[in-house]
């Protein structure tokens, strides 16, 4: 109601430049239409002529230094889970990077999610990339070994977040590798595999979303511990 009420008013402004404040209560009873989630909203609407011109442009720029200053998927392996990795993380204002050796699988037509498409032998696939705080690698190439390489060269960036698809054995097995050969612990610690949040994912679409979700929730929460469900049950209401 909110919705259709604001689209009415705002089409009756658009004569000439104004601006008007419009509030709403949604605080009313099951039986009203008006809203029962609680609270207020306060709406300000303005518009504009082409005066205002040199303003917006102000703006695209600003949005346009923004964007540089999104955070990175960097996904190594182009199968058919990064296909789904590349549309979902694109989807909450990731760039995305596609990392592989096979320029059959990586590339643009395969990838139109993606910003980046780089075909390069996993040894050396961080070579020339900037790889900071602001990076997120996910490790789903084609075979145990490959994720082996990666991760080790991915334990050598200051990427947020390295992520590694797997089984718990594999991903203890590859671990104990690396260990061997000398990587701390505590860069070991910094690996999140099995990857993804435990949402019970089966198919590749659902493991995408889950590591997708991964993603987000290391970016807006850190290492926090994983938040609750957000559904109010009747169970939570008395406890």
């Amino acid at each position: 109601m909110v919705e259709a009420k604001m689209i009415d008013e705002a089409a009756k402004m658009l004569d000439q430049p104004a601006s008007r404040t419009f509030s709403f209560e949604l605080g009313e009873t099951a039986e009203d239409e008006k809203g029962i989630c609680g609270g207020s909203i306060e709406l300000l609407v303005e518009t504009f002529d082409a005066t205002a011109l040199p303003l917006f442009a102000e703006r695209v720029r600003a949005a346009e230094e923004d964007l540089v200053q999104s955070p990175t998927a960097i996904l190594c392996g182009a199968g058919h889970l990064s296909f789904f990795l590349a549309r979902y993380a694109r989807s909450v204002h990731f760039r995305v990077i596609v990392c592989d050796d096979r320029s059959e699988y990586a590339n643009a037509e395969r990838f139109p999610d993606a910003d980046e498409i780089v075909v390069k032998d996993f040894e050396r696939v961080f070579d020339g990339m900037q790889v900071d705080d602001r990076s997120y690698i996910v490790i789903v190439t084609r075979g145990h070994k490959c994720d082996e390489i990666v991760l080790e060269r991915a334990l050598k960036t200051r990427a947020r977040y390295i992520g590694m698809i797997g089984s718990r054995r594999k991903t203890r097995l590859i671990l104990e590798k690396l260990r061997a050969r000398g990587v701390p612990q505590k860069s070991l610690d910094r690996v999140y595999s099995p990857v993804g949040l435990a949402i019970g994912a089966v198919t590749p679409e659902e493991i995408a979303l889950s590591i997708v979700c991964e993603l987000v929730k290391i970016r807006r929460l850190g290492d926090e511990p994983p938040v609750g469900h957000m559904t109010l049950s009747r169970r939570r209401e008395h406890t």
